[in-house]
């Protein structure tokens, strides 16, 4: 069921759901309501409710041991009603983790963030769900500036590794592309995150060669064309270490080169 709008209208939900055929519509449509306020919110107490229910079990290690507090507002969702931490909250197709990842890099968004990620099977699955747009996660984070949650949704995903590698676990994560075949290091050169792009490069110096073919946007290629020069010194440490390994490509065959002429800079250094 997707929200009729990003402010969590309940109404609108309410109208949307008996057309959908589902038991309990008004209910369900209240808890993914509340899921979506409490993801934009980053109300982690709210979300291990939510998500204890959906996943039958506890998210956190401690569903014994927690209780709502005195003082906390008492959770109008019935208690039979579930909801799927892979419900899509939005027309665009976001997960409560998406809008997590989007909306905030404080303390209570990154342990929300935990909290969805336990109530999910402990694989990869909800780190690289996409959106509509092919955006994990992820993405969101990176193209909102939320360098924390970017960290940890890397830490999040070296917890998958189970029997593989914690580097290879976020690697199948770091480079997923969406449908214009960017990785979310392209978000973060939008966004102008030096610390971002290094913390990116720093977990999988290939992301400097995506896309792999010839005819999408490389991240040099995006960095030139938008001036980002402490992004571009980031990308040459790449370059210098694995020269055959990046991508110059831009896009209807242009190449970082013509970025750079474009801007004016024919002079700037791109390789």
């Amino acid at each position: 069921m997707a929200i009729s709008s990003g402010n969590g209208n309940a109404g609108e939900l309410n109208a949307e759901a008996p057309h959908r055929g589902e038991p309990h519509a008004p209910a369900m449509a209240m808890a993914v309501c509340s899921l979506l306020n409490a993801s934009r919110t980053g109300n982690d107490e709210e979300l291990r409710r939510l998500l204890l229910r959906t996943a039958g079990g506890d998210v956190d290690g401690a569903a014994a041991q927690h209780q709502p507090s005195s003082s906390a507002r008492p959770s109008r969702v019935p208690r039979d009603v579930h909801v799927s931490p892979l419900e899509r909250l939005t027309y665009q197709g976001d997960t409560a983790l998406h809008m997590v990842a989007a909306s905030g890099d404080e303390e209570n968004f990154l342990k929300s963030a935990g909290i969805i990620c336990r109530s999910g099977r402990g694989d990869m699955g909800l780190l690289v769900t996409p959106n509509c747009n092919g955006d994990t996660p992820l993405h969101s984070a990176a193209t909102a500036g939320n360098l924390a949650m970017v960290r940890k949704l890397i830490e999040l995903s070296k917890c998958t590794a189970n029997n593989g590698s914690s580097a290879t676990a976020a690697a199948k994560m770091l480079r997923r592309e969406n449908k214009s075949g960017e990785t979310a290091l392209h978000g973060a050169i939008r966004f102008g995150s030096v610390g971002m792009v290094r913390k990116l490069l720093e977990e999988d110096p290939e992301l400097v060669c995506i896309p792999r073919s010839a005819t999408g946007t490389s991240p040099l290629y995006l960095a030139v064309l938008l001036g980002r020069d402490q992004i571009v010194g980031e990308i040459h440490k790449v370059i210098a270490t694995a020269p055959n390994h990046i991508s110059f490509s831009g896009p209807d065959g242009q190449t970082a080169m013509h970025a750079a002429v474009l801007r004016g800079e024919g002079e700037t250094q791109i390789s």
